[in-house]
């Protein structure tokens, strides 16, 4: 058992209920570790000794914990388990903890957050927007996906914008989100707005922010009952880390090369009728002296045809050639098939990575003053000064996660790690089951 209040205050979680209402403070632990993550979800196990009279309060339905590292915010969230030893008297009972990133989880993006579910009348929408002639019974002139509202143009904007319709309008969490800023780059002219249909908030805001590099948090703070949404632009330290510097204690590296130079975007039509764009990297295609070409499918574009056109006159691949079809509705279908080239050509990008656990030393350690962040860039090397024939790896690669947890001297360490782990065949396998998730959905969405 260790007495937390008696490591200066380096860990410090405390308890609230289901309302975000102060209760106590937990004061002794078995062991905990906590594993926060870069933009993903996180999660903590606590062992709570059998005696402790905190166990009753933790046990209530609704229990959140916060926590804070080093003077900063390191987790919140909601006691989702608790396990313990049937037939053993005394014995301790560990906790569960999901971070506050589940609410993006478990929140799906409506098309249209501020209108009900269901159609309540024959000339009413329900989840789709209304964007041409109506028919009174009929989908004519609908558009399935959210439309965003001008003005949210940058990913900050819009990563926000879509947890204050979904959450906070929607669902009434008690959620604040901090003023928008407009950082992470203009996604509206870059075609990176993501198409909303129904999936979860946070495969939403992954996709921008993969594409703008910024750091998203949702975490409960002490001072308020609220859960705050903010984001921030990773910092580049400019401490190299070498094999040298003692702090590395395992990891490894690797290179690929891109496996799509082009894309074929084929978007919606059948047989002839179907239209196609291309987008090529050619820079990319001369830096390797290769070409790789590759599909993608994209039929969810918004097509408004003209209320007066012949049904073998609407040809999608002459939807943005004709006279009578407005220039802005022309320029959002070149858009999405845009976007979705991109994003196929991301998918496909070359790739230089590391994965290192990183140990601490008196000008390295996670988190508090000085401290290295989520999200943070950092570079390491092998590179050999006193062997110029073995030439070493060189990459710049980001904070994606850590462990926090007591020592074997009962004191709290921490371990953060560069780049995403390959070696871990838990992660490997829920990443891929991930993976198959978000395309089934993506699939079902579009019925």
């Amino acid at each position: 058992m260790v007495d937390l209040l008696t490591m200066d205050d380096v860990v410090d979680i405390r308890v609230y209920d289901k309302t975000l209402g102060f209760q106590n403070v937990i004061s002794d632990v078995d062991y905990y570790s906590f594993f926060p993550r870069l933009n993903a979800q996180g999660h903590a196990e606590i062992s709570i000794p059998a005696d402790a009279s905190i166990n009753r309060l933790l046990r209530t339905k609704g229990t959140r914990l916060s926590c804070r590292f080093r003077g900063e915010h390191l987790m919140s969230g909601l006691l989702r388990s608790r396990q313990g030893k049937f037939l053993t008297r005394g014995g301790p009972t560990v906790y569960q903890l999901q971070d506050d990133w589940r609410l993006l989880v478990n929140t799906p993006a409506l098309v249209r957050p501020d209108a009900p579910l269901e159609a309540t009348s024959l000339d009413l929408p329900g989840q789709a927007w209304q964007t041409g002639a109506a028919v009174s019974g009929t989908t004519a002139g609908q558009y399935g996906y959210y439309l965003w509202p001008a003005g949210v143009d940058t990913a900050e904007a819009a990563i926000k914008h879509l947890i204050q319709v979904n959450l906070v309008d929607w669902l009434h969490r008690p959620i604040t989100i901090a003023p928008n800023q407009d950082r992470g780059g203009d996604a509206r002219t870059a075609g990176m707005l993501p198409d909303i249909r129904f999936q979860p908030v946070a495969e939403a805001v992954q996709e921008l922010l993969t594409w703008s590099g910024l750091v998203l948090t949702v975490g409960q703070h002490w001072d308020a009952p609220t859960i705050v949404v903010d984001v921030h632009e990773p910092y580049e330290w400019t401490q190299v880390i070498t094999p040298e510097s003692t702090i590395i204690s395992d990891g490894g590296w690797s290179q690929n090369p891109p496996d799509a130079t082009g894309v074929i975007v084929m978007g919606a039509g059948e047989d002839a009728a179907r239209a196609f764009i291309q987008i090529r990297d050619t820079e990319l295609e001369d830096e390797y002296g290769d070409i790789i070409i590759v599909t993608k499918d994209a039929t969810g574009g918004k097509i408004p045809w003209p209320d007066d056109l012949a049904d073998d006159r609407k040809v999608p691949k002459y939807f943005p050639l004709r006279a009578d079809v407005p220039a802005a509705d022309k320029a959002e279908f070149l858009r999405y098939l845009t976007a979705a080239g991109a994003g196929a050509l991301a998918d496909g990008a070359e790739t230089s990575s590391l994965s290192l656990d990183i140990g601490e030393s008196e000008t390295f350690r996670f988190m508090g003053e000085h401290g290295v962040q989520l999200g943070d860039y950092i570079t390491a090397s092998s590179e050999n000064d006193d062997d110029d024939q073995a030439p070493g790896i060189t990459i710049t690669d980001r904070i994606e996660e850590a462990t926090v947890s007591l020592s074997s001297e009962g004191l709290p360490s921490a371990t953060p790690v560069l780049g995403k782990r390959s070696d871990d065949p838990d992660r490997n396998l829920w990443d891929a089951i991930d993976g198959v998730d978000s395309a089934l959905r993506n699939s079902l969405r579009k019925r």
